[in-house]
């Protein structure tokens, strides 16, 4: 009986967990692709990606060794802020300007659309510059 009341509570702290669990907003899903990039971490900048935005960088992110270390030292010490974002929740998209601003003192600003995929998750799916 034990063993059972405890498998019962552990299967319901998992559940109670995912059904608590916020899904990201599109300005997480930016935020997170940004420190993915800083940290060179290609697993994770694929997981937040898709459509035309994704196959613009396919190469890069699936036959590149030297990407991850390229982007690390690409954005090292850059910092990422997100400007605005507008959520068009009938329409299912959602468009992010985010301004990245690197140790040389520049700022490089990005408009990023991003759409719900089918299994309800964010992903940014192009860029207008």
């Amino acid at each position: 009986m034990n063993k059972y009341v405890s498998f019962t509570a552990i299967i319901w702290l998992f559940s109670a967990g995912t059904v608590l669990a916020e899904p990201a907003t599109p300005a997480d899903v930016v935020l997170n692709y940004y420190e993915a990039s800083r940290e060179g971490n290609i697993t994770e900048m694929k997981a937040l990606i898709a459509g035309s935005f994704y196959n613009r960088r396919k190469a890069l992110l699936e036959n590149n060794d030297s990407y991850p270390a390229f982007l690390m030292d690409h954005f090292h010490g850059s910092t990422t802020n997100i400007e605005e974002s507008n959520i068009d929740n009938k329409n299912q998209i959602a468009i992010v300007t985010v301004s990245t601003h690197f140790s040389n003192q520049s700022i490089d600003t990005s408009r990023l659309i991003l759409k719900i995929d089918g299994n309800g998750s964010w992903k940014i799916v192009d860029e207008k510059n």
